[in-house]
């Protein structure tokens, strides 16, 4: 499997706090059957981009060598998890921002912000500067919250999902929880990934929150979402096999 959406990284943002606790995160996606993973640490001030991709490329050198030094054998591939408010519309070449230098970003919006119609306009800017938006965790944002049938206006941009493997176990709710399965249910994932901070809470054991949900995902399923779409994306390959109903609040109903 392949993680796009981890905070893998020691001392750049609130994830990892040392190379020894990246290894241990390594080492507990290792055996979830991860076999590599996107750094994404939060990004959040577009004038700083050349200085921040600078040191998170350090940081992901100085891990894959500290990983194969310690015979862990987890590939490290670049990205960044980027915070998309109203000011992003004065950035028009997001080449820096992308995962592994492909065509898609993983997008953080406002986790409060009400209005999905915020985020529309948002998204309609990225994907006119040629970029496909991923929305990490759409299941933890109010605005989806109250309304679920925002999420099919969305897509009309092209802009994919990725939902948290915690969020089907309960971890952040239930209220995120129906979301998740309302989602995966209709269509509306594309990827699971950890969001991994810490190996003591949110950590990199992707294979045993998917167990813990006691979800049953159809045949083949599981593959497209952690293996064959982040293939993909590391490859920047057209996503084309996506199959999306039409999602409301009572869909589980």
């Amino acid at each position: 499997m392949i993680d796009i959406h981890a905070h893998i990284l020691p001392l750049v943002d609130d994830g990892a706090k040392s190379a020894i606790e990246s290894l241990s995160l390594c080492e507990t996606a290792l055996k979830n059957s991860i076999e590599a993973i996107v750094a994404t640490p939060h990004f959040n001030k577009y004038e700083e981009i050349k200085k921040k991709s600078q040191l998170r490329d350090e940081r992901i050198s100085e891990l894959q060598t500290y990983l194969d030094t310690n015979k862990c054998p987890i590939s490290i591939y670049p990205g960044f998890e980027v915070y998309c408010g109203e000011e992003i519309a004065q950035v028009t070449d997001f080449s820096d921002f992308t995962i592994n230098k492909s065509r898609y970003m993983l997008c953080e919006f406002d986790f409060f912000e009400p209005d999905a119609l915020v985020f529309m306009q948002i998204i309609d800017h990225i994907v006119k500067c040629g970029v496909v938006p991923i929305i990490a965790h759409p299941e933890r944002y109010k605005a989806f919250l109250e309304d679920y049938e925002s999420l099919n206006y969305i897509r009309r941009w092209g802009a994919l999902y990725q939902l948290n493997a915690g969020s089907f176990t309960g971890a952040y709710g239930r209220g995120e929880r129906r979301l998740a399965i309302t989602m995966l249910q209709c269509g509306f994932c594309d990827f699971i990934a950890t969001d991994a901070h810490s190996i003591h809470s949110r950590s990199t054991n992707l294979k045993e929150m998917l167990i813990d949900s006691q979800i049953d995902f159809a045949s083949g399923e599981l593959d497209i979402m952690t293996v064959h779409n982040p293939r993909r994306i590391l490859e920047n390959e057209e996503i084309t096999d996506i199959k999306r109903g039409f999602i409301t609040y009572d869909a589980l109903d």
